[in-house]
């Protein structure tokens, strides 16, 4: 082979990960970045040169703060498959914004923390920073279960709008922040579906709350799903993440509730054969700092955060509206290519009659008091706003009808 063809090699998964350990994940992202910016091809040399560079430039610098960072069992290759949670993207601009005066030391795939101890090590001081679901850190830091109300958001778009309003963030964020110190940077937005594993497969397609009524569903640590199933009449069972795979395998669970793109990104697609795209809550991926440490950061740095930040949620609301038909295949009749019609999983797209069915059956517009206990503990907690009516308005200020990747961003926090 000539060397003219080699470079033109392209880029191999194997080739991708002996790249990481040699010059480090956060190198390499940055070198596809490059790439991508220059609309040039990732080819193995082209991206061995960029992420050598950057390395080398890194090596060189004397960050002035590191930002150690659990992202439980997120990984480049979850990213690949239709999860871009953000998390490296973050770290690249962030690094890049400050020249290197700040860098951040990404730990994922569940080697520092899991998607239920990554809050509780940000909540005792372990580390600066961390992401993971907030239903599950909402175990941790229960008002992050205040967006958890089953049919809150309309939308995809509505949970983005939410994510960008000055109103949100003075009703949630803000809260967290004064109470918790707590500073909500971003979130990855998809309403929580209901996959169906394998016992499944021979049946019809599940698509009202009677289909799979008494099934033992894999909960999140957040109170919501638990309820909002129980009333559907199936049964909630708490697991983690971590354990979730193993149980659908083994038949601990019948099903689970997740994100429709985190399942296929995780690679739980041999353990499923339905999804019941019935967006029972919102789903959001998010990130967050310990507020006090980003206070003590100089001023511009403190901005560089947060720009960054919003950089970040703009570039995961782009790239996850694509990764949701291209790769994950979220539509009736998943594209051929896609992980779901790879896998053979029927994905129930449900009609507004079938949507209604489960908003009747699990809703806290019907049934009030089976959520008057959690509503009120909110309450309590935001000094006696109703966090439930505030985020209900605001989602419902944008068209339910408007594209999730045309909801226009704005700094919510200025």
């Amino acid at each position: 082979m000539t060397k003219g063809k080699q470079s033109d090699q392209p880029l191999s998964r194997r080739d991708f990960m002996k790249l990481s350990a040699t010059y480090g994940l956060t190198a390499v992202i940055g070198a596809r970045a490059l790439l991508k910016e220059a609309g040039a091809s990732e080819t193995k040399d082209a991206m061995e040169k960029n992420a050598k560079d950057i390395s080398e430039k890194r090596s060189k610098q004397r960050p002035e703060v590191k930002i150690r960072m659990g992202v439980s069992g997120d990984s480049q290759q979850v990213q690949k498959r239709g999860f871009p949670t953000g998390y490296w993207e973050f770290a690249r601009d962030l690094e890049e914004r400050t020249d290197g005066r700040i860098q951040v030391q990404l730990i994922g795939s569940n080697a520092l923390c899991t998607e239920l101890t990554c809050a509780r090590r940000f909540s005792v001081g372990a580390i600066p920073a961390f992401g993971s679901s907030s239903q599950n850190a909402a175990q941790t830091y229960p008002f992050l279960g205040a967006v958890d109300f089953p049919f809150l958001f309309p939308s995809r778009a509505s949970m983005y709008h939410f994510l960008y309003s000055k109103e949100g963030d003075k009703v949630f964020r803000q809260v967290l922040r004064d109470k918790f110190d707590y500073e909500y940077l971003w979130a990855l937005a998809e309403g929580r579906g209901v996959f169906l594993g394998l016992g499944w497969e021979d049946e019809s397609r599940a698509r009202t709350p009677e289909d799979i009524r008494n099934a033992k569903i894999r909960v999140t640590g957040s109170p919501m799903g638990r309820i909002a199933l129980d009333l559907a009449g199936a049964n909630p069972v708490p697991l983690d993440w971590a354990e979730t795979f193993e149980g659908l395998k083994s038949g601990v669970v019948d099903g689970m509730e997740n994100f429709p793109s985190a399942a296929p990104a995780y690679g739980m697609t041999p353990a499923i054969s339905q999804l019941v795209h019935v967006e029972l809550f919102a789903g959001f991926e998010h990130a967050a700092i310990r507020r006090s440490f980003l206070d003590e950061l100089p001023d511009d740095l403190r901005s560089a955060v947060m720009e960054s930040a919003y950089h970040t949620q703009q570039w995961t609301q782009q790239q996850h509206e694509k990764a949701l038909i291209r790769v994950t295949g979220l539509t009736e009749n998943p594209p051929k290519g896609t992980i779901f019609n790879e896998a053979g999983i029927r994905v129930n797209i449900l009609t507004q009659e079938e949507k209604k069915q489960w908003v009747e059956a699990a809703s806290p517009q019907n049934h009030p008091d089976a959520y008057s206990d959690l509503r009120e503990k909110m309450m309590e907690i935001a000094d006696g706003v109703d966090v439930y009516d505030k985020v209900y308005d605001i989602a419902r200020e944008i068209p339910a009808d408007t594209p999730a990747d045309e909801v226009p961003p704005q700094r919510w926090w200025t």
